[in-house]
């Protein structure tokens, strides 16, 4: 019989299936044969299904487990199964590392460890394209603050901070981290915090925050289920048409590249069709957002940001058609 491998590569589907059925009798779950080649038949995004028959699903259990008498699965060796990182992985991991724009990410120390530890793998280049940004924020003034608020996030620590509004009010609070948002259009970050006195939510623009420290405080057991709470019952949505003109669409996509969203192609006219979810609370900034994609935009529903838009325009071009009249 001729040498075949069992995987194509390594993040193959079949590969991480088994790699994950592998830990479960490890961990003593008891899988039959049965069991084993029914889960393998309902992986999920398969595009190998054509060439994985039943008789190569069952070639691959047996070639990975053995069975006892009661039918159990048993391993050669009693050991779970790592999932390796390809080498893909492991160049953009390197790419990270090295990026001071993403040194907020890791603690120094761990960043310089991994680096050595990948001291052999190659970054991917970066000289061959260069980030312009002309507005927005400073990014390495804001290393400090932002290694600090994502510590606290990570770890679920409270934070007391300092900032200052747009209108140039001073705040103090204690709250709970919940959220870093990057708006890639505005080149801001923004952090949500919940505060535990209010009882609600909290976006700042991270520039605005002067001071930021991280609490011994635990984050309260109960914060994230009041959070979530909260969003649910601020949660809004409309649908838009944009046609593919003056970069439309690629507008778009770049200023509601942090809300969650479904869109459709419509094969016709190029033009997308999509449903964007945002909160009541950023009502301002998602109209803000509708008006600047201009006359590609077509707010289908809710009426009420369709009027609103609608109305926007009609005053502009009220002003527009004042200014411009022939005199009397």
């Amino acid at each position: 019989m001729a040498y075949s491998p069992l995987f194509h590569e390594v993040h193959s589907y079949p590969y991480l299936w088994l790699c994950r059925l592998c830990n479960e009798v490890h961990a003593g779950a008891g899988l039959t044969r049965t069991d084993i080649l029914r889960r393998l038949g309902q992986m999920e995004g398969l595009d190998l299904v054509d060439h994985l028959s039943q008789e190569r699903l069952a070639a691959l259990t047996d070639a990975v487990f053995s069975f006892d008498e009661a039918g159990r699965a048993v391993l050669a060796a009693d050991l779970p199964v790592p999932h390796r990182p390809t080498t893909d992985e492991l160049r953009w991991l390197k790419t990270m590392l090295t990026d001071p724009a993403a040194a907020f990410l890791l603690p120094r120390e761990l960043r310089e460890k991994l680096c050595t530890r990948l001291a052999d793998v190659p970054a991917y280049p970066t000289h061959i394209w260069q980030a312009e940004r002309e507005q927005g924020d400073d990014l390495p003034a804001l290393q400090t603050t932002l290694a600090s608020f994502w510590q606290a996030l990570t770890t679920g620590h409270m934070i007391s901070y300092f900032n200052i509004d747009g209108r140039g009010k001073r705040h103090a609070h204690t709250a709970a981290p919940c959220r870093l948002e990057y708006d890639a259009q505005s080149n801001r970050f923004r952090a949500i915090v919940w505060d535990t006195v209010e009882m609600r939510a909290v976006k700042l623009n991270l520039r605005s925050i002067r001071t930021l420290h991280v609490l011994d405080a635990p984050i309260p057991a109960d914060t994230e289920a009041d959070f979530h709470g909260f969003l649910e019952g601020r949660r809004r949505s409309f649908r838009m048409r944009v046609l593919p003109r003056n970069n439309a669409v690629e507008r778009c996509f770049m200023i509601f590249a942090s809300y969650e969203k479904e869109a459709a192609v419509d094969s016709a006219d190029g033009s997308y069709l999509l449903t964007i979810h945002y909160y009541d609370f950023d009502y301002e900034e998602v109209r803000r957002h509708i008006l600047s994609l201009g006359a590609a935009a077509i707010v289908l529903a809710p009426e009420e940001l369709r009027s609103a838009v609608a109305e926007t325009w009609h005053a502009a071009w009220q002003r527009t058609h004042n200014n411009f009249s022939p005199m009397q």
